[in-house]
């Protein structure tokens, strides 16, 4: 019963976000790095990590066990979008992108529970901000899933 409420997809390495308009897939690097991959669809645009406005929902990767925090992720470097006409250009996140972390010593083969939150805005509208959760699984001492 229980089940039945649960309206969110479970985590897993590829999911999608904004109604179908962002494809995101994780997965393992080499030595603990973990890349996330962002397919936005033409038309729409995140913000970027750092935005210029208080306002504006910034685009996040966080891990979801604070034992395990992600360190040094690195963001794509945004475009420089104008909105209109005479206003400051806003930092956008368009087309194909990627987000880079390195997950904590000692975690590399363990189950890593990822969420990524993000606004899916296109010109004239802003869907709600989300939260997208991703499973990365163990992988084998060979390196293997």
């Amino acid at each position: 019963m229980a089940l039945g409420r649960y309206h969110r997809p479970l985590p897993t390495t590829l999911q999608y976000g904004a109604d179908g308009r962002v494809r995101i897939e994780a997965s393992h690097q080499h030595r603990g790095i973990v890349t996330v991959r962002l397919q936005i669809t033409d038309g729409w645009h995140l913000y970027s990590h750092a935005p210029e406005s208080a306002d504006l929902y910034p685009t996040e990767l966080l891990s979801r066990d604070p034992q395990r925090p992600l360190s040094q992720i690195e963001y794509p470097v945004p475009l420089k979008v104008e909105p209109g006409p005479g206003q400051a250009p806003l930092a956008q996140y368009r087309g194909e992108v990627q987000i880079r972390a390195q997950l904590p010593p000692g975690t590399e083969d363990a189950l890593q529970l990822l969420e990524l939150k993000f606004q899916a805005c296109s010109d004239s509208a802003c869907l709600a901000p989300e939260t997208v959760m991703l499973l990365l699984p163990r992988r084998a001492p060979d390196g293997r899933r």
